[in-house]
């Protein structure tokens, strides 16, 4: 079997509105310790010239539970001005879920990146947009059609832009909604993320 390569490209005007494409291809390789990686390459591109800008290319690995496939990298199309600037870009990686009966898991993860000249660096990665987990134990229930319905809990989180800065950069707010069966018990929290000098540690202090 041969190992399927996603590449991405996301163009953007200067650092306005982005665009972005995906799409998968095929190739040879001895080594199948990569069959389980997936390649993106992310591209700024300045329309005017018709040309790429600043670019990086980088590398996703699968894990047991999650498969990446063509159709999961979504762009992000909020607004991160971080500094007189420097405005962020981003996307969300969708995985798919490879357990049979999981008793949770995640939705999208993002990532954050900034132009650095003719580099683009990441400023954030994984990012939880979302999880949910069954409420209880009872894995004797999993795959059987008569089996009482289990309690979920979901969390939503989202991403904003603070007036206060830290390092140069605007701090984040990220501000979750939990409840179960998506409509008892919903709590709303807020939190400050800080960047350190190098990135958003948004799951420092998490649970996700």
């Amino acid at each position: 079997m041969t190992p399927r390569t996603t590449r991405a490209l996301l163009a953007a005007l200067g650092l306005g509105a982005a665009l972005a494409s995906l799409s998968g291809a095929a190739h040879g390789a001895a080594d199948r310790s990569v069959e389980y990686q997936k390649k993106l390459l992310i591209g700024l591109v300045d329309e005017e010239r018709g040309k790429v800008v600043s670019s990086l290319s980088t590398v996703f690995d699968e894990d047991a539970l999650t498969e990446i496939g063509y159709k999961s990298l979504r762009l992000d199309t909020a607004r991160y001005k971080l500094a007189p600037g420097v405005r962020a870009f981003g996307f969300d990686l969708i995985g798919r879920n490879r357990h049979y009966c999981p008793d949770g898991g995640l939705g999208p993860t993002r990532y954050l990146y900034v132009r650095e000249g003719k580099k683009i660096r990441q400023i954030m990665a994984e990012f939880a947009v979302s999880r949910w987990a069954y409420i209880g134990e009872d894995e004797s229930s999993c795959g059987k059609i008569e089996a009482p319905a289990r309690p979920v809990e979901n969390e939503e989180r989202s991403l904003s832009v603070a007036a206060s800065r830290t390092n140069g950069y605007a701090d984040l707010l990220v501000t979750s909604t939990t409840s179960v069966d998506g409509k008892k018990g919903v709590v709303r929290t807020t939190r400050i993320v800080r960047y350190d000098g190098d990135s958003y540690p948004v799951n420092q202090g998490s649970d996700f």
